[in-house]
């Protein structure tokens, strides 16, 4: 065995060993409190950006903002903001509704509340649906521009002209999961393909559809190509 001398104290080679030991103890500690928490914020950010509905993973795109809701029929709620190369001046809205089997009425049905929204007929706002089937789930996308309706069902409404709609519903084996996207028709226009891709890795995130490689083409075209 060893021994260390500093001025008048004798040291062990073992007791020199314990004070490393308890020096290396004490720095990592104070990593792991002080410095770990920032390395990882960001990725905690990230996932705590998702929120899952009905079994379905919502993951909005970058800078769609999850808001408090604004009605208790909705179970969430998103701000899409407005930029200058859409030339909006108001943000869009993104809102979630769900109904379990039974309730909320049929996929048609909603499908035309949506249409009647607007001021003009179907035929005058480019009215067309879309549907696609993912594994055991079916996706209808629902699109229109016009002049918007805005607020509450049996209440009065405030006329937005020249918006845009993009909807989807999607028909999950605990019920249907409706998402409607509203706003300014260029910045709706500006963010419709975000939106499908939020739809599509949502319907990809069940259980269900695991095994169902994502469609590489857009919705939109196959709605252009709608009764």
């Amino acid at each position: 065995m060893f021994a260390y001398k500093i001025g008048q104290l004798q040291f062990s080679d073992s007791m020199v060993f314990r004070m490393i030991q308890s020096f290396y103890k004490k720095i990592t500690s104070l990593w792991l409190v002080g410095f770990f928490p920032l390395f990882c914020s960001a990725t905690e950010e990230h996932t705590h950006r998702s929120f899952r509905i009905a079994g379905l993973t919502i993951t909005p795109p970058e800078g769609w903002q999850r808001t408090a809701v604004s009605s208790p029929m909705r179970v969430a709620q998103l701000e899409v903001p407005f930029s200058s190369p859409d030339n909006s001046t108001e943000p869009g809205e993104v809102a979630f509704f769900f109904f379990p089997p039974g309730e909320g009425g049929s996929v048609d049905a909603n499908i035309q509340r949506w249409f009647s929204q607007f001021q003009e007929p179907p035929s005058a706002t480019a009215a067309r649906t879309a549907t696609e089937h993912h594994g055991e789930l079916r996706v209808t996308f629902v699109a229109a521009q016009g002049t918007y309706k805005s607020g509450m069902p049996g209440g009065p409404t405030t006329p937005k002209h020249n918006y845009a709609l993009r909807g989807a519903i999607i028909e999950t084996p605990s019920g249907n999961l409706f998402i409607r996207f509203t706003g300014p028709r260029a910045l709706v226009e500006h963010h419709e393909q975000s939106f499908y891709t939020l739809v599509r890795s949502s319907v990809l995130s069940a259980d269900v559809s695991k095994s169902v490689p994502p469609t590489q083409s857009s919705p939109d075209d196959k709605l252009n190509d709608s009764d």
